[in-house]
């Protein structure tokens, strides 16, 4: 045999040996070429034998006879003689034949899936996006789990994001993550924690007024709100009020704080939930929301990735990005979640004019 299988140019590659003898032994040496011409430099071993067939049996002062059956035994049986004793035996060797499905490979591997499961809020909409389009919408109930399957995916790298709106329709931001699915395979994705949402009851205060923060997020666990003041830089524990709340069964939360000890500026407000499970699992945070003390806020920042408020997305806008990379610059933060990354450099690409 030489030159190509019959049956190739996919994952499991088959042919069909004529010509063979019985009692004989068989190497056959492969190698495989990719669709670019690269092939392998080894060989691969394929080494067989075929059996012989049975033997036939004996005579002696009569006849003989040897039989065999189709899993290879043999027996004989005595002969007779005429004028004297005679004895005769026969054995059998070899395969017998059979039926069955006989399958030339193995069959191909399915195509792979993917199950996301976690925690959203009580009577929630979770949406998944996959490789930023939509892909499917789930209802949760009172518990606020999900278990979402995604079928009739190709072998390649994904990108799925995850987000929720709440019982009063505000909407979470979006929780991605991103892996390798294998043609065949399974891949579970547990654990998953969607941020809580976040509202203010006012994004401008008089020095002394009563900020409430409120949202939704899991039932029956821990809220967390960071207040501190914006600046340049990166942000110091100390410089961060913290607040924690324990949430009710309908994962509806409200916190106040007095702000008679904030001085006047611009303050960032954000939340994460955890729960106390074997070991605590935090959400990732919530959108951050600008806060006013005796100060207005705008509420246009830099809309549509316009960062130098030109009218155009370009160049300029994506060197203002990677300048306030990995900060939680206002402009630059396209989605709110309080960190410029590759999600607000996303969102760039997506407003992109040149």
């Amino acid at each position: 045999m030489i030159n190509t299988f019959s049956n190739t140019g996919g994952q499991y590659h088959s042919t069909t040996v004529t010509g063979l003898e019985n009692g004989q032994h068989y190497y056959y040496y492969i190698r495989c070429e990719d669709e670019f011409g690269n092939a392998d430099i080894y060989d691969y071993e394929i080494a067989f034998s075929v059996a012989s067939p049975g033997g036939s049996g004996g005579t002696g002062g009569g006849t003989g006879g040897g039989t065999g059956d189709s899993t290879g035994g043999g027996s004989g049986s005595g002969g007779s003689g005429g004028g004297g004793g005679g004895r005769g035996g026969g054995t059998g060797s070899g395969h017998g034949s059979g039926i069955g499905n006989l399958l030339p490979y193995p069959p191909l591997a399915g195509s792979p899936n993917v199950t996301l499961e976690g925690f959203a809020y009580p009577l929630s909409t979770v949406v998944v996006l996959k490789n930023g389009e939509e892909e499917i919408t789930y209802n949760t109930g009172l518990d606020a789990k999900f278990t979402i399957d995604i079928f009739d995916l190709k072998e390649g790298v994904y990108t799925f994001g995850l987000w929720a709106k709440d019982s009063d329709n505000r909407k979470s931001i979006t929780h991605t993550t991103t892996f390798w699915v294998k043609e065949g395979t399974k891949t579970i994705v547990s654990e998953i924690i969607i941020p809580p949402t976040i509202e203010l009851n006012k994004n401008s205060l008089d020095p002394g007024e009563i900020l409430s923060v409120l949202g939704q997020t899991i039932p029956n666990s821990t809220i967390e709100i960071w207040i501190y003041s914006l600046k340049e830089g990166k942000i110091i524990e100390d410089e961060i009020i913290k607040k924690e709340g324990i949430i009710s069964d309908t994962g509806k939360w409200n916190l106040f704080f007095k702000t008679k000890n904030l001085t006047k500026g611009i303050y960032k407000v954000k939340a994460r939930s955890y729960l106390n499970l074997e070991t605590i699992e935090y959400s990732d945070f919530s959108q951050t929301l600008d806060l006013g003390i005796g100060e207005n806020i705008s509420s246009s920042i830099c809309q549509g990735s316009d960062l130098n408020k030109d009218e155009k997305v370009n160049l300029i806008d994506f060197s203002i990005l990677l300048y306030h990379w990995e900060t939680d610059n206002s402009c630059a933060d396209q989605n709110q979640d309080g960190k410029v990354n590759i999600v607000d450099f996303s969102i760039m690409l997506y407003h992109w004019t040149g």
